[in-house]
């Protein structure tokens, strides 16, 4: 529980310390009134008597959670400087800190018990290892590099909203569009993805998703994000894409820069390689290239017969093991069938003969 003089004081701090004088219209002095009635007219009855909240604030307040996040400002600052001058990581959300150190457990636990001390309503408890969960992240040294993946915790259960349950189609789509999004924001390499991938669609099996469903989602979220316009299935096999991929997802460019990568990329050489340029630019003329691939597609419709009944993805699988790093890749392939020929298709009318002249009548009957 927090003090409530205590943070008021902190929070006037902070606000002069960062030259928000006045916010929003409010001067400093406006706010610390507003702040200390906040925490501090706060009443409740219990068995026929009133009662004031003197320490912390009111549970869910909006203030309350931002008022903690400031007092913690206040009290992680001794910490900080701990961990800048050895150029070491230091993260907080809320109450959960995560640090890194190349110091010995020893030295370290004493770092934590000095930082216990700091203020009497703030105790810490502690995890030290080569592999720990911060939030819903796991984070793992190997060899001196930081490796992250997606954390599940033990006891949760794969259970997510049922496909056959009635809700709005878009709910399924945005539960596959959440996940799949997650394991490339978290998973820093293809293993940890990949890993990810396969956890993701045994949920999504188990909870009745159908494959094709999935598959189609994973399709539709993937593609905006890739440059060289592959396949999902190509890019989890593809390190460089993949890290391409992520790379898009984390870093989103800002409006000036796509206006910036749309006046480069008209301007560029189009015959000259696209690798040592701004990867924005080269998203615009690779986006391009694929708009004109589109309009010029390669074609291939063959007669259907039961023993060719998988003849489409043998021929997409040929066509990216072929071309998949060269830039015809981009070409749209559509492979169809035709239908077989028969004495039946022959002679049946597809469409009833209608006279172009003359008038239709309509007659009515009835049967008793």
């Amino acid at each position: 529980m927090l003090p409530q003089e205590e943070a008021i004081a902190i929070l006037k701090k902070f606000l002069l310390q960062f030259n928000h004088t006045p916010v929003r219209h409010m001067t400093i002095d406006a706010i610390e009134i507003s702040a200390r009635i906040v925490l501090t007219e706060n009443i409740f009855i219990y068995n026929d008597k009133y009662y004031r909240q003197i320490k912390g604030g009111a549970m869910g307040s909006p203030f309350t959670l931002t008022l903690a996040n400031i007092f913690m400002w206040h009290w992680e600052q001794k910490l900080v400087v701990k961990q800048k001058s050895p150029n070491e990581l230091y993260g907080r959300y809320i109450d959960d800190i995560f640090i890194t150190s190349n110091d010995s457990i020893e030295y370290l636990r004493q770092m934590l018990s000095t930082a216990d001390v700091y203020h009497p309503n703030i105790k810490l408890t502690s995890e030290i290892g080569k592999s720990l969960s911060f939030l819903d992240v796991q984070i793992e040294n190997r060899n001196g590099q930081l490796v992250t993946s997606v954390h599940h915790k033990d006891s949760t259960e794969p259970y997510i909203l049922p496909f056959k349950s009635d809700h709005p189609r878009h709910s399924f789509a945005n539960i596959i569009r959440t996940a799949l999004s997650r394991a490339i924001r978290y998973s820093s390499t293809l293993q940890e993805f990949k890993h990810e991938h396969r956890y993701i669609k045994l949920m999504l099996h188990y909870n009745g998703y159908p494959i094709r469903y999935i598959h189609h989602h994973f399709e539709n979220i993937f593609s905006p994000l890739s440059i060289k316009s592959v396949s999902f299935s190509h890019m989890i096999h593809d390190e460089n894409e993949y890290l391409t991929v992520r790379c898009q997802l984390l870093l989103p460019a800002t409006p000036a820069e796509h206006a910036r990568a749309a006046r480069f990329a008209t301007q560029a050489d189009k015959t000259k390689s696209t690798t040592s340029i701004d990867p924005l630019v080269r998203l615009r003329l690779n986006k391009t290239q694929q708009y004109l691939d589109d309009l010029y597609p390669i074609i291939i419709h063959y007669t259907y017969e039961n023993h060719f009944a998988y003849n489409k993805s043998t021929i997409h699988k040929l066509w990216f093991e072929s071309f998949g790093k060269t830039d015809i890749a981009t070409t749209k392939l559509n492979v169809g069938t035709r239908n077989n020929r028969n004495l039946k298709r022959k002679l049946l009318r597809r469409t009833p003969h209608i006279k172009k002249s003359g008038t239709i009548q309509h007659q009515t009957s009835s049967h008793l």
